[in-house]
């Protein structure tokens, strides 16, 4: 079951990579390149733990995940490219974009919520496997 939590949850930043770089276009600019750059390296350094997974100290685990957590607020809210803000409204009547951008929001927030729990739970799983290796060795 762990394996498979590991798994998902790499094939998750993969994805999420995916789409920074996709989001970037042809010319990126100074900003963009800079998380470019920022995310490669915190996409190995957790790629790393993955891989090390009940070997590397929670201490990392924190470290990289809540600096791994800060640059995906950053890019989804605030980044040039934010996939989650409303950048342009498909219609002419200001109640339809009105509602509009309130779906929106509403879809991007509930993402938003899925995406960053979903990457706080690495520590809770190294963890949590963590007590059951303790238990198995216990019981031996």
């Amino acid at each position: 079951m762990l394996i498979a939590y590991r798994i998902a949850y790499g094939l998750v930043l993969a994805v999420f990579i995916g789409n920074v770089v996709i989001a970037t276009g042809e010319r990126p600019s100074a900003v963009t390149l800079l998380l470019l750059v920022v995310a490669a390296a915190l996409l190995l350094c957790i790629g790393g733990l993955l891989v090390r997974f009940s070997r590397s100290q929670p201490t990392t685990f924190w470290v990289l995940v809540l600096s791994w957590e800060a640059l995906f607020v950053w890019y989804a809210w605030f980044s040039p490219p934010s996939p989650f803000m409303f950048h342009e409204a498909h219609v002419l009547d200001a109640g339809a974009a009105a509602r509009e951008s309130m779906i929106h929001y509403l879809k991007a927030g509930a993402l938003f919520a899925v995406l960053f729990v979903w990457f706080l739970s690495l520590p809770f799983a190294r963890q949590s496997a963590g007590s059951l290796s303790t238990e198995q060795k216990s019981l031996r």
